[in-house]
């Protein structure tokens, strides 16, 4: 509670505590130097900031650093009939969780923006950045199409889960699809399996692209040849992996004894449409997934599937950008996530 109705500043933090200036903004600010700050004087700092009700001065912060202490994640708009809520996918949810964690624990602020053709169109993205609205930009899910990231080439920019090219001028944070894909194949192969079916999804970004090159790796290490009416173009959702495997089962027999899809959202899809027509999974055919979500609900089907670290990746991507923010970086990067084998019983 404040001793009077004044409004303290930082210099009355500094003379009540005892130490100078630049360390009660260090505290404050929760900045790391080499000079270290011990514990018991940072537990007096914190002590006045509440005995004396201090506030910093935000916009005085802003303009002597020339910086906006905001970092924005762009997640992609609901598109009715073509992209569901950002926030019912799985990965966008734990991917999120990471980003709290880890921003939380700094000065900065998250501002949430959902893309959508305006953002784009009016390039909102640049806008940002040349009125300093932000200092660094996380862009979820880029696709082949999204042209417009190349643009910001310089700029402290994270592009997170999926990239758009095979370029180094902007950082990525991802996992290694390929190589989780591949592990997951051979696995059925040494179980046995020899007649597979792969339904993927449009191959318009990184993720659809690297897990299906890592089943067809796999299968040509081992001399399996996929015939092509067993590979089906699905979404990354459950419905068109329904519409998928019931157009399958409803017509003739099939010729497979494993199906593997592009993640756990479409091994749902296929679980459904499965038991819609009496199949057992693991008995008629076995069925993998991947990312490891919890996205089957009450159905408890106990998929065998590769797990992704979204939460690590989260956390990562903020870190890296105010690497970026603050100077440490200056190079784009590309970091790949091991991903985790769970073997359960529908493989």
């Amino acid at each position: 509670m404040r001793r009077n109705d004044k409004k303290y500043t930082i210099n009355d933090i500094a003379r009540y505590t005892g130490v100078g200036i630049s360390t009660v903004s260090r505290v404050l600010n929760k900045t790391t130097t080499k000079i270290a700050v011990t514990e018991k004087t940072k537990q007096r700092i914190w002590d006045a900031v509440k005995q004396f009700d201090y506030a910093p001065d935000i916009n005085a912060q802003r303009l002597s650093s020339r910086k906006s202490f905001v970092l924005a994640l762009i997640v992609p708009a609901y598109r009715p009939g073509v992209r569901p809520h950002a926030f019912t996918d799985h990965t966008i949810i734990e991917a999120l969780r990471g980003v709290e964690d880890a921003i939380l624990k700094t000065k900065y602020k998250l501002l949430l923006i959902f893309k959508n053709d305006d953002f784009i169109e009016q390039k909102e993205y640049l806008k940002l950045f040349r009125e300093k609205s932000i200092d660094g930009m996380i862009i979820w899910g880029a696709s082949f199409k999204d042209n417009y990231i190349s643009e910001l080439a310089g700029y402290p920019v994270m592009v997170m889960n999926a990239y758009n090219s095979e370029d180094d001028k902007v950082s990525y944070v991802g996992h290694d699809n390929l190589n989780a894909s591949f592990k997951m194949t051979e696995y059925l192969i040494k179980k046995g399996y020899r007649n597979f079916c792969y339904i993927g999804a449009r191959l318009g970004n990184s993720i659809a692209k690297e897990r299906r090159e890592g089943v067809m790796q796999a299968l040509k290490k081992h001399n399996i040849k996929l015939r092509d009416e067993n590979i089906f173009e699905g979404d990354f959702y459950p419905e068109r992996a329904y519409e998928i495997m019931d157009g399958i089962l409803t017509g003739k027999k099939h010729k497979f004894d494993a199906v593997i899809t592009v993640n756990d959202s479409t091994a749902l899809g296929v679980y459904r449409a499965a038991l819609a027509h009496g199949k057992k999974i693991s008995g008629d055919f076995a069925l993998v997934g991947g990312d490891g979500v919890d996205c089957f609900g009450e159905e408890v089907c106990p998929l065998t599937t590769f797990r992704v670290d979204c939460f690590k990746m989260g956390r990562i991507a903020i870190e890296k950008l105010i690497d970026q923010v603050e100077g440490r970086e200056s190079k784009a990067f590309k970091i790949l996530l091991d991903t985790e084998l769970i073997i359960r019983k529908t493989a």
